[in-house]
């Protein structure tokens, strides 16, 4: 699947989360091109090609779905494989972890099968992770 198909499922699915101009501006900010995982492009006279992280290790944090969200949202951007550890049983309220869940399930099948959730630290994916963010 290229950036392109990822990005357009992703806005179709939460266009008032990450409205598609707003994705397509952020690839181009971050990545010099929308396409630049995809292919080759001239960028200052020179061939380039983006690289991203096989996978993606996202520690959720137990108070702010909002922000497992969006790291998610970039991670499936990048087309990378994301595991999200959810907040714990622990956590007072697990409000979080349910709307980081519903978020997951809203997601278009060729993205979900691009996350992997945990309710527990898996010290495995962990070392095994490109990225890690927490």
């Amino acid at each position: 699947m290229t950036t392109r198909q990822r990005l357009d499922l992703l806005a179709r699915a939460y266009p008032r989360l990450f409205p598609r101009a707003e994705l397509l501006r952020l690839l181009r900010a971050q990545l010099g091109q929308v396409d630049a995982l995809d292919g080759w492009f001239v960028r200052d006279g020179i061939r380039v090609r983006a690289r991203a992280p096989k996978i993606i290790y996202h520690i959720c944090a137990g108070n702010l779905a909002v922000s497992a969200w969006t790291s998610l949202a970039h991670g499936l951007l990048l087309g990378a494989h994301n595991v999200m550890k959810l907040p714990g049983d622990r956590d007072e309220d697990s409000t979080a972890r349910r709307e980081i869940l519903d978020f997951i399930r809203g997601l278009p099948a060729p993205l979900r099968k691009l996350v992997e959730t945990h309710r527990a630290l898996d010290g495995g994916l962990l070392r095994r992770a490109d990225a890690v963010v927490a």
